[in-house]
């Protein structure tokens, strides 16, 4: 059975519908860590330039991470997603 959920390509986790974001916490969340992969596991692609964790690759979607300071401290903002399924 295949079940085709809509992603708004470009926005928030929290505007996404409410079918996707049971989708995404269910199947994507459990595989996103802010590890480094020194101190802690590391499940991102891509790291900003402060060596954030930014870019998560998971099964179709594209996740990124935005934080609310331009700066290195990890004050995570929101999850913005692409991809579909």
């Amino acid at each position: 059975m295949t079940i085709n959920i809509e992603i708004l390509n470009g926005k928030p986790l929290q505007e996404q519908s409410p079918v996707f974001q049971a989708w995404f916490n269910e199947n994507c969340m459990p595989n996103i860590t802010f590890g480094n992969g020194i101190d802690s596991g590391q499940t991102c692609s891509e790291f900003d330039e402060f060596n954030r964790p930014k870019v998560w690759l998971l099964d179709k979607v594209r996740v990124v991470a935005e934080y609310y300071t331009q700066n290195e401290n990890y004050n995570f903002n929101q999850f913005v997603i692409y991809g579909n399924i």
